[in-house]
């Protein structure tokens, strides 16, 4: 009852899930960088993912089939989640020193 009530207030991945999901998506052809990754249980089997990645090209075209491919690894990489997985094709900025 404990684990349910935890996941209910949207509990985090943890750290071996999440670096599955991490080499999921940068061994996927296409991508170049890993920009940003978040992630929740919606419920213990369902995972909503949010990712910003940079690819190869600025194609519409192919960061279509790149986010298809990520899509799929993930899902291969770790079948027993029910994925709900969000992906944008971004630009990597190195942060501002202040």
């Amino acid at each position: 009852m404990f684990k349910s009530g935890s996941l209910l207030v949207g509990e985090s991945l943890d750290h071996s899930t999440c670096d599955l999901v991490v080499e999921a998506v940068e061994r996927t052809a296409g991508v170049d960088r890993l920009i940003n990754l978040q992630a929740i249980h919606m419920d213990e089997d369902a995972v909503l993912l949010c990712l910003k990645v940079e690819t190869s090209k600025l194609d519409r075209d192919f960061d279509a089939q790149t986010v298809n491919k990520i899509e799929n690894n993930i899902r291969a990489a770790l079948p027993w989640y029910e994925w709900e997985i969000y992906v944008e094709p971004d630009i990597w900025r190195a942060p501002r020193s202040k």
